[in-house]
């Protein structure tokens, strides 16, 4: 399912960006910074965000997807 997703999007001119490392705050500024649309993680990796405060939504207007597995 990731591969049709990534694949979808990379056909239809989109970007995809991956990080080497997890932080939750340099996630924030990113998405903050290149007008996320999508957004994948694995679950923990959310509540860590949401634990960290790193990511208010009402900063995020471009954000439309949130997507776990």
């Amino acid at each position: 399912a990731v591969v049709d997703i990534c694949a979808s999007a990379m056909a239809s001119g989109a970007a995809m960006i991956c990080m080497r490392g997890f932080e939750p705050d340099r996630i924030a500024a990113i998405a903050k910074q290149e007008a996320l649309t999508h957004l994948g993680q694995i679950p923990s990796m959310y509540a860590l965000i949401e634990e960290h405060g790193a990511l208010p939504l009402e900063h995020l207007p471009a954000l439309q997807w949130l997507i776990w597995s």
